[in-house]
């Protein structure tokens, strides 16, 4: 057989979004191709050539029969001639059969060990190839589950993060509550202890204004006292 062979000289398909390379399958299948017609053109000349011994080795009996019916010859040294001839011819005739069937057998053997051969090639081939396949497809699968997992780790941090957010700031905001509440309540104890203190000093103020107009009156008292006292003295004088 003579060629190479598609099967062995195959490079791993290539792969693509949904499967193996166009281009690429129909070139190895194209190459399948030409190799198998090649085994049936060497199939079909290995035929042609039994055939023709086949026919050869007819024409050659056919011979040794014509001449064993033309009857003995004349001359006994031309009939041992005739005889050796005929015999010779028939040995030729087995040899030729013999030969072509033997060199037929041989060419179908090795058309059926190389189509066999072929076969095995292809398949182990598309073995390969289906193999390549499946790990690329879980290679794959398997990166897509790793970036799943990572954008689901992406989407927990997130909430993780977004509820710690909303928690500081409930925190944050009932912290700022409380110290507003206690702001408000220290100046309202501020404001009472400045009203209770304001009202002390008026209650203080009040009391020392009384006892300046109980003073006031008591010497208006004592002053009047006197100037009737001197208003009496006069009269009398």
């Amino acid at each position: 057989m003579t060629g190479t062979d598609p099967a062995a000289d195959a490079q791993p398909f290539a792969t693509v979004m949904r499967g193996y390379h166009r281009t690429q399958v129909d070139g190895f299948v194209a190459g399948n191709a030409a190799r198998l017609a090649q085994l049936e053109t060497e199939l079909a000349d290995a035929q042609r050539l039994r055939l023709r011994a086949v026919r050869r080795a007819e024409e050659l009996e056919q011979e040794v029969r014509d001449a064993r019916r033309g009857g003995r010859p004349e001359s006994d040294g031309f009939g041992v001639r005739a005889e050796k001839i005929i015999r010779l011819a028939e040995q030729e005739a087995a040899e030729v059969r013999s030969d072509a069937s033997r060199d037929a057998a041989a060419m179908l053997e090795k058309v059926r060990t190389g189509a066999e051969a072929h076969r095995h090639d292809i398949e182990q081939a598309l073995i390969a190839r289906e193999t390549q396949f499946e790990e690329q497809a879980a290679e794959r699968t398997a990166n897509l589950e790793e970036q799943e997992q990572r954008a689901a780790d992406h989407v927990a941090a997130a909430r993780e993060e977004a509820a710690r957010i909303r928690t500081d700031a409930a925190r944050a905001a009932d912290r700022t509550r409380l110290e507003a509440e206690v702001g408000a309540a220290e100046i309202l104890e501020n404001a009472d202890v400045e009203l209770t203190r304001r009202q002390h000093r008026t209650e203080q103020e009040v009391e020392r204004l009384c006892g300046v107009r109980a003073d006031v009156r008591a010497d208006l008292t004592r002053l009047a006292g006197v100037l009737r006292s001197e208003l009496g003295d006069e009269q009398d004088g």
